[in-house]
């Protein structure tokens, strides 16, 4: 294309009236990328640095590529196979005990969602470990000796006070029965840890998050 002097910047265009010259500018745009989120290869490796925050093993790679490529060019199949294939790595046990643990710990503690800024740090201390158990383990108590859940659950709290607070902020109600067992196992020594790292393993609990924490997980690693 042509540009005009008129069309420069003052200091460019002095620059050009002065030297009385005019030039011809060809401006040609790159050629189009495609987004590599569209190949299903790269798509799947993603999944695994999302969810399960490592890269992926041979096998698994293929096989759930392979679950999205098998669609051909049919892109309805295609879209249908890509959202089965994130939500099969949110049922993998090995995100359910990582980062929907991370997950279940705000919710039960402050009764609402972790951000993106809370949740990916904590998450990466559980992925990828060797010894899981452990590190769930060191999790929780670290979790409940934070400032942040000290400031909910202050050391004056009484065991009840503790434990009925806990269960009403998670909105476990009435539960009877599990408070007054959660009661007296504080009572024989069961630290706040044990007692939150159980209410988040409840069934129905667990089972009441599932579908908000799948939608919540599909903002915070995808």
């Amino acid at each position: 294309m042509t540009v005009k002097v008129t069309d420069l910047t003052p200091f460019v265009r002095r620059y050009f009236l002065q030297k009385q010259r005019t030039w011809n500018v060809t401006i040609q745009n790159p050629p189009q990328q495609p987004n590599p989120i569209d190949d299903q290869h790269y798509f799947v490796r993603q999944q695994y640095l999302d969810f399960l925050d490592r890269e992926p093993d041979q096998g698994g790679w293929d096989y759930w590529t392979w679950q999205i490529t098998q669609c051909g060019a049919d892109s309805a199949c295609i879209r249908q196979r890509r959202t089965d294939v994130s939500a099969a790595f949110f049922v993998e046990n090995e995100f359910q005990q990582t980062g929907y643990f991370v997950y279940r710990f705000y919710k039960a503690s402050y009764g609402n969602r972790p951000t993106f800024s809370q949740f990916m740090p904590l998450r990466t201390t559980l992925a990828d470990t060797v010894d899981l158990e452990a590190s769930k383990i060191a999790f929780a108590n670290n979790w409940t000796a934070r400032n942040e859940f000290r400031a909910v659950y202050p050391d004056s709290l009484t065991n009840d006070q503790f434990v009925n607070l806990l269960f009403d902020t998670a909105q476990l109600t009435p539960y009877s029965a599990e408070r007054q067992q959660a009661i007296q196992e504080m009572n024989g020594g069961k630290t706040r840890a044990q007692v939150l790292r159980d209410l988040v393993e409840i069934p129905a609990f667990t089972q009441r998050e599932y579908n908000p924490g799948f939608v919540l997980m599909q903002y915070l690693v995808i």
